[in-house]
């Protein structure tokens, strides 16, 4: 009985750092002085994109509304007819 808790503290002494021990040492690293300027760079760039991405689903919306109101003028005129 004795081997088998000899053998436990040996492999809890072996552990990996917790979560939250590697968490606070990347959060540190990343707010270097370097870290945050490059992480704003990468945030702008982001931001920029989905910018450009919401006025490209903007102008294929508007786009759509043309085709469906074109569609329904036409219809329209065919039932007048």
């Amino acid at each position: 009985m004795a081997d088998r808790t000899a053998g436990k503290a040996k492999k809890q002494a072996k552990k990996a750092p917790s979560r939250s021990t590697r968490a606070k040492g990347e959060t540190r690293a990343a707010t270097g002085s370097g870290g945050l300027a490059a992480e704003c760079a990468r945030l702008r760039e982001q931001l920029a994109a989905a910018e450009a991405r919401i006025e490209a689903l903007e102008a294929q919306r508007r786009e759509l509304l043309d085709r469906i109101n074109w569609a329904i003028d036409s219809l329209s005129s065919l039932q007048d007819e």
